[in-house]
């Protein structure tokens, strides 16, 4: 049986700020579950976080930028007015990234990089911090495989994408799916693959009815992970 994830299982499982942190790795590692990593999703990790992370540096840095010429002489008062601004301008430009400005503001203040001559220190301390981030899947507490396809496999992937590309919201859904399927169909394995998205779920069964009746063997359960995370406790 594979225990597979989509990529906002696998921010959660990094971004200690993100709400169902502790409860998914907890649910991994208390189950003794191996967390399977399909390639498509590793890649689309790397974008979406890295595009967010950044994101989110972005802000902090312009918050910084707006503190410093206020002239705040207590470096107390400074690091509040930082951290208010931060919310205010990244609520204004994306609120869907709260627990990434909460976690770069938290990591900065701990690193004591929030002082107003830190400026350029705390760039280069957060670029090298997304460095750590992306490598610690491999520290969650439990087994992590990566997994990937070969050229077969790849073949395959394509040709389930023509059934199912239109179903799904944008291409890297349906991308990390189509990988998913495609290693079942093979493998005749058994897999879960967990998601914090209900569109996804949707999608991914509505593909797995056009694919079994395109004649492919796929015993693959989509499960929405909250509703597990939620009975489970």
């Amino acid at each position: 049986m594979l225990h597979l994830v989509d990529t906002n299982v696998l921010i959660a499982l990094i971004l200690e700020s993100d709400k169902w942190h502790d409860t998914t790795i907890s649910f991994f590692n208390e189950n003794k579950l191996t967390i399977d990593i399909p390639e498509s999703a590793n890649r689309e990790l790397r974008r979406t976080f890295m595009t967010k992370y950044n994101e989110a540096m972005r802000v902090l840095i312009k918050a910084v930028g707006k503190a410093r010429r206020e002239e705040i002489n207590s470096e107390i008062e400074f690091i509040k007015r930082v951290e208010t601004l931060t919310f205010e301008i990244g609520m204004k430009h994306n609120p869907y990234l709260k627990n990434f400005y909460e976690y770069i503001l938290t990591f900065s203040k701990s690193n004591n990089l929030l002082h107003p001559k830190n400026h350029i220190l705390l760039t280069r301390k957060l670029d090298d911090h997304l460095v750590s981030l992306l490598s610690k899947l491999h520290n969650t507490g439990g087994e992590v495989v990566f997994l990937s396809l070969d050229d077969d496999d790849l073949l395959s992937s394509e040709e389930i994408y023509t059934y199912i590309n239109h179903l799904f919201k944008d291409v890297g859904d349906s991308e990390i799916f189509c990988e998913v399927a495609s290693l079942i169909h093979r493998q005749k394995e058994q897999a879960v693959l967990y998601t914090f998205d209900k569109e996804f779920v949707k999608s991914g069964n509505k593909a797995l009815e056009v694919l079994r009746k395109n004649g492919y063997s796929l015993y693959i359960k989509i499960t929405y992970l909250p509703d597990v995370l939620s009975s489970s406790k």
